[in-house]
């Protein structure tokens, strides 16, 4: 479903209208980065769904289970056609739930100061 040929499909278009004098190395390489902030970004929502919801209150616990759920959406990827796992895919979800880790650790201590 969200393999790089089908969000092409709708992201290229968008991006060439959007910069009609963008080289096709400039638009793949902006569709690679917009796939990529798409993961940076979900699992740093993810976070604070849960910290705000039924992890309230326990932020290394939401931490981990971010990394879990990652590690298995990943994995289910090598049972889906045209999809592919990678670590790096989970690493860049991590960072994305750790990043929200510390952004609202740092509200919460300027919001205190």
């Amino acid at each position: 479903m969200f393999s790089s040929g089908n969000t092409a499909s709708v992201i290229v278009p968008i991006l060439r209208w959007l910069m009609p004098a963008a080289s096709p190395g400039m638009i793949e390489a902006t569709h690679y980065f917009i796939r990529k902030l798409a993961h940076f970004s979900e699992y740093a929502l993810l976070f604070l769904l849960l910290i705000r919801g039924p992890m309230r209150g326990r932020p290394g616990f939401a931490l981990g289970l971010c990394a879990a759920y990652a590690l298995l959406d990943e994995g289910h990827q090598m049972f889906v056609p045209l999809r592919t796992p990678s670590l790096h895919d989970v690493a860049l979800d991590f960072s994305g739930a750790l990043f929200s880790s510390l952004a609202r650790l740092a509200v919460s201590a300027l919001a205190k100061a």
